[in-house]
């Protein structure tokens, strides 16, 4: 399995990072769910985006947000986070647990190694 230090991601990984530890951020101030509103909304307003991050996709997403989208799916499969359509996001304890204490890297590695043992069945 692939491994990725923090410090040296590809462009669109290291986004995506960026966008769910804003994500998490907000989702630790509160034990009820965020709807994907909110959560948008504090990324826009709190994440350093360059023009590559914020040109749309043939999708007609801008790349943050597909990858904003990529790392919570990834963060789901790794127990760290729930979403639900209807009531928003809403942390799990072990994710919680893990933002608050882990180290940045160790934050990552555990749901991208959850993503990559899930890829390779």
């Amino acid at each position: 399995m692939m491994q990725h230090s923090i410090k040296s991601l590809p462009r669109s990984t290291s986004i995506g990072h960026q966008t769910i530890r804003a994500a998490f951020r907000l989702l630790t101030t509160t034990q009820d769910p965020v709807p994907y509103s909110e959560i948008r909304r504090y990324v826009l307003a709190t994440v350093p985006m360059s023009m590559w991050d914020e040109t749309p996709t043939k999708a007609g997403r801008q790349r943050w947000e597909n990858q904003l989208g990529f790392h919570s799916i990834w963060c789901v499969e790794a127990g760290l986070l729930q979403k639900n359509r209807a009531s928003g996001w809403i942390l799990t304890p072990f994710g919680k647990d893990r933002f608050l204490h882990a180290s940045e890297q160790e934050f990552f590695d555990t749901y991208w190694l959850a993503h990559q043992k899930r890829r390779a069945g």
